[in-house]
């Protein structure tokens, strides 16, 4: 029988910077426990967005109780969305395994039980956007993140190769992004790369995604997984490591150099 996933909050945000540019205000989530899951929203106030356009530095004005007055019926609905993510990401992470010449289920135990949670992100209009970044660039620390992109605005852009920018426009059809976070990165020893993304402000109107991470539990043990056709390239990432520590490693580095974050974990932690 399949454990049920583990609640969970999403990477408590950082102060740490690597950027020139700013970023727009670090948001306080409003979190709503029910069901098998945590939601967690993210807001501004658009008078906010304002003031940190126009300065190199600001400060946060937070929104709550977006999610914790909704009617039942729309938290079950949002129950019955998230299941549906669940279902994808673990089809997903069959794929990658089998692709890896791996058990199917290699990567599913590894996470087990996995952590799950969804939030949701306001991105306000922004009149300088050339002053800030909505949020910098930075890889995410767990597994298999599924985004649902406004349909309007964008702002999302990913790092091709490592030299160029390509955004990612807005989402028609209720299509998903599909992105993969450092511990696929270490578990496929590089056959699967975490992706550098950042979300651009704008002045074309709010944005709002929904991004559903599908991460190992906090006491899974992360390692490159023994494969017939592994190079030697394996023995560049860390493992095995409890995931619990490599996201303790990470709340401070979130926004720094991930090839110098797997070498520090790994002298680390193994």
């Amino acid at each position: 029988m399949r454990s049920p996933p583990t609640r969970w909050t999403g990477s408590p945000p950082t102060s740490s910077s690597t950027t020139p540019r700013p970023t727009s205000p670090t948001s306080q989530r409003s979190r709503r426990r029910h069901g098998p899951y945590i939601y967690c929203c993210a807001a501004f106030v658009d008078s906010t967005s304002i003031s940190c356009c126009r300065t190199p530095t600001h400060h946060a004005c937070f929104v709550r109780a977006i999610i914790l007055h909704l009617h039942v019926t729309r938290r079950e609905t949002l129950d019955a969305y998230v299941a549906q993510m669940v279902s994808l990401a673990e089809r997903l992470a069959e794929c990658m395994s089998l692709n890896l010449g791996l058990p199917g289920a290699h990567v599913a135990a590894t996470f087990a039980p996995p952590f799950v949670g969804t939030k949701f992100a306001m991105y306000p209009s922004c009149p300088r956007p050339e002053l800030v970044w909505g949020l910098r660039a930075h890889t995410d620390a767990g597994g298999i993140i599924l985004l649902l992109q406004d349909d309007v605005v964008g702002g999302l852009e990913f790092l091709r190769a490592g030299a160029h920018w390509v955004p990612v426009g807005p989402t028609k059809g209720g299509r998903l992004f599909v992105n993969i976070g450092d511990q696929i990165e270490v578990l496929s020893a590089g056959a699967y790369r975490s992706v550098l993304h950042r979300v651009a402000a704008g002045d074309q109107g709010r944005r709002l995604s929904v991004a559903t991470f599908y991460n190992p539990g906090t006491d899974a043990v992360v390692a490159p997984a023994p494969r017939r056709d592994q190079d030697a390239g394996a023995a560049a990432y860390p493992g095995p490591y409890r995931f619990g520590d490599y996201l303790d490693y990470y709340q401070g580095t979130k926004f720094g150099d991930k090839d110098a974050r797997f070498q520090a974990v790994k002298k680390l932690l193994g």
